[in-house]
């Protein structure tokens, strides 16, 4: 790590990440490395005291065996949390990170990046972790007699796909680029507020129609409150069953908002219990390390990354809310933790 613009109890080197071993190894001569063996245990197995052995085969010497013993317990962990979790995922940085090939054509670049995509979505969803718009969204067809026409063909596979592997919440529609303060035009393809009525009408009603109105949340604007309350009510005129988020501490003139997102470190602002009485959902997210709050940067104890999910349940939060998994700007990750200005991962 690098000197950070908050404390830190070292700059150096941290246990992150785990790199997949691939074949062998080069060890320095009189060095220890440290090896760490996951051992993934199927939802079907049998409680009981398993046993193993890993066997280390150095370059001319005699092989040298370690006994193993895992004990697996009567019970299986869900597949799906019970706490809704929506962690952010720039399906862009996909392509910056893993650019073209000079030997390969435009078609196979694109599948090998939606593969990759799909990879990373799935890894998330088995550490109970939600990306937040990989399901996308249904493709708007036109004006029809009055009627918002969408094509839902693609959208459905990809949420029965990671339905499937165990996502419970995922956002629907694109966040307002808020900074420029742009019309409707530039946003989502809407000409106008009565666009936005009728799109979000046909998309709650299949939503409604396939079950999912539960799942989804519309997670339009961040840390702002530019045109929330007009498209938030539009959402609402289009279909009241559409939960619409906001990360931010609760407060009056906004009641089309159904669940509020309070970063970690406000969560003692009065609002938040008054809202939780009128029925409002309650969220946390992280954003930055903010002493004594916990905080996701990676140089930090590892108490900070166990505790959350308790504070959601000790103070009944519904859901957790992080802004971005793959952030690596300009640098690579396996060279720099700088991912974020001065700060670490």
């Amino acid at each position: 790590t690098k000197k950070p613009i908050y404390h830190s109890v070292k700059v150096g080197l941290w246990p992150d990440p785990l790199i997949p071993l691939k074949g062998s190894i080069t060890i320095k001569k009189e060095t220890v490395q440290p090896i760490w063996i996951n051992i993934n245990v199927p939802e079907d197995a049998s409680a009981g005291i398993y046993s193993g052995k890993v066997i280390v085969q150095p370059k001319g010497l005699k092989p040298k065996e370690l006994k193993l013993s895992l004990r697996v317990w009567n019970f299986s962990l869900p597949r799906k949390s019970h706490l809704r979790t929506a962690f952010d995922f720039y399906d862009y940085l996909v392509e910056r990170r893993h650019p073209k090939d000079d030997k390969e054509g435009n078609f196979g670049y694109a599948r090998r990046i939606q593969d990759l995509t799909e990879a990373y979505h799935l890894d998330m969803l088995k550490h109970r972790i939600d990306p937040i718009r990989n399901a996308g969204n249904p493709k708007f067809l036109g004006v029809r007699l009055g009627k918002y026409s969408l094509d839902f063909k693609e959208f459905d596979k990809k949420v029965e796909f990671y339905k499937n592997a165990g996502q419970n919440s995922f956002s629907i529609a694109e966040e307002w680029p808020y900074q420029s303060k742009i019309e409707w035009a530039k946003w989502y393809g809407f000409s106008d507020a009565k666009a936005v009525e009728g799109v979000f009408g046909e998309y709650g009603k299949h939503l409604e129609e396939k079950g999912w109105l539960d799942s989804a949340y519309a997670y339009i604007f961040d840390e702002t409150l530019y045109r929330v309350a007009e498209v938030t009510s539009l959402i609402h005129k289009g279909h009241p069953g559409i939960k619409n988020l906001l990360t931010s501490t609760p407060q009056e003139g906004y009641p089309d908002i159904d669940i509020w997102c309070v970063r970690i470190n406000n969560l003692e602002d009065p609002n938040v219990e008054k809202f939780r009485k009128k029925g409002k959902e309650l969220w946390t997210y992280i954003a930055s390390p903010h002493p004594p709050y916990p905080t996701l940067n990676l140089d930090f104890s590892a108490i900070n990354y166990r505790i959350t999910p308790w504070i959601c349940w000790k103070l009944n939060l519904r859901g957790l809310l992080y802004w971005c998994v793959n952030w690596w700007g300009e640098v690579n990750p396996w060279e720099s933790t700088v991912t974020f200005p001065k700060q670490n991962g």
